[in-house]
């Protein structure tokens, strides 16, 4: 069952946090402006990178997703951390 904010709709800017599996090619960076891209690698364990950073609205979140795709990048999770104005402090 998911809650509803009423302080989103589909054009409201979302910041998104986006685990992927791996490290991205840099030619992505190129794809994600205005996102932060954070490598995260543990002891044995196989390296995930978190994009975070604000989308317009959920149209260019779709076209930030099928870009991933085209990349061939998994995604692992992603994560709605509020509008600019209210963003979670919560960490993925």
């Amino acid at each position: 069952m998911s809650k509803h904010r009423g302080d989103i709709s589909v054009t409201t800017p979302i910041i998104y946090s986006i685990c992927v599996a791996g490290t991205p090619e840099t030619d992505l960076f190129d794809y994600v402006r205005g996102m932060t891209m954070t490598a995260n690698t543990g002891a044995g364990e196989p390296p995930v990178t978190i994009l975070r950073g604000q989308s317009a609205d959920q149209s260019a979140l779709v076209g930030l997703l099928s870009t991933l795709a085209n990349f061939h990048v998994p995604i692992i999770c992603m994560e709605c951390r509020g509008t600019p104005a209210t963003e979670t402090d919560e960490q993925t």
